[in-house]
């Protein structure tokens, strides 16, 4: 089958009787070039791990696994399974995981030996409807990827390269951001998908570059949500008022912003990442 042929898809789906799944907001790609544009922006070799998330119609995973690297794939879809199984299962290198992503992500990544490949990678055309949960799972986790691509809506790749104090920055910004380099690979038309949606698209590429100091990982993400609980109060009333960091009392915010020099009546959307970075660690001191 031919991946970026319209036509063809068009009849697989006749033939086998399927739908385009709104629920899966399924848009597949049908560009070869863009797909072979991000490959080579994965800088894979044989010996890399990459992961899927939503396989479908194997536009990528057609060029990834070219690539000669190991690949587990994630697919939703039973129908997408089964087209997957039928090109792939005879490739040793090729595994696919049944199920939601979001569901399944902990398990998998806890399996992963990181000392068996040299890079481990994760790509995905991202479910619009589902975009942010995916950037808290995977951004959040202790599973640091060493590059990680996604292909998003325009709208969340203004959100995510933000700056503070801009009415877009956020706290999918901040993990988006932190201890990693972001560049915008190419820009996606609706063209380049079937069935066209109604906005544009980003691929976007995240290193791993640990250039901040975090004494601890979890902690920061704690801190971080918290600021922006409610975009309106000051950075003390929303750590105060956190669920998240209930063990803390209200002097140790007070000294925790007083050691970062930061004003306690600002609000948390002026916080550069540094800034959070020296509260937490300084919240983290009085553990």
């Amino acid at each position: 089958m031919n991946f970026y042929d319209v036509k063809e898809i068009e009849n697989f789906l006749k033939e086998n009787n399927l739908s385009i799944q709104k629920k899966f907001s399924q848009n597949f790609l049908i560009r070869e070039d863009i797909a072979i544009k991000i490959a080579e922006s994965l800088e894979i070799t044989p010996n890399s791990l990459v992961l899927e998330i939503g396989c479908g119609l194997a536009s990528l995973t057609n060029k990834i696994l070219q690539k000669g690297c190991q690949f587990i794939g994630f697919e939703i879809d039973w129908a997408y399974i089964k087209l997957l199984k039928e090109n792939f299962s005879s490739n040793p290198k090729f595994s696919l995981i049944e199920g939601d992503f979001l569901k399944k992500f902990d398990d998998i990544v806890k399996s992963i030996d990181k000392t068996k490949f040299d890079k481990i990678i994760l790509v995905g055309n991202l479910p619009y409807g589902i975009t942010k949960e995916i950037f808290e799972k995977v951004f959040t986790s202790s599973f640091n990827f060493d590059t990680v691509c996604f292909m998003i809506q325009k709208e969340v790749t203004e959100k995510i390269t933000s700056n503070p104090s801009s009415d877009r920055y956020s706290y999918i910004s901040i993990i988006s951001q932190i201890n990693k380099d972001i560049k915008i690979v190419t820009q996606l038309s609706p063209e380049y998908f079937y069935p066209m949606p109604n906005i544009h698209s980003d691929v976007v590429l995240f290193k791993k570059d640990n250039t901040i100091e975090i004494l601890d990982n979890n902690l920061f993400f704690k801190v971080a949500k918290s600021l922006f609980l409610s975009r309106r109060k000051k950075i003390k009333n929303n750590l105060l008022l956190s669920p998240y960091l209930k063990h803390f009392t209200e002097s140790d915010f007070a000294k925790a912003l007083k050691e970062s020099n930061i004003n306690e009546n600002i609000r948390g959307e002026t916080l550069s990442l540094n800034e959070i970075a020296n509260l937490t660690n300084n919240l983290f001191r009085m553990k």
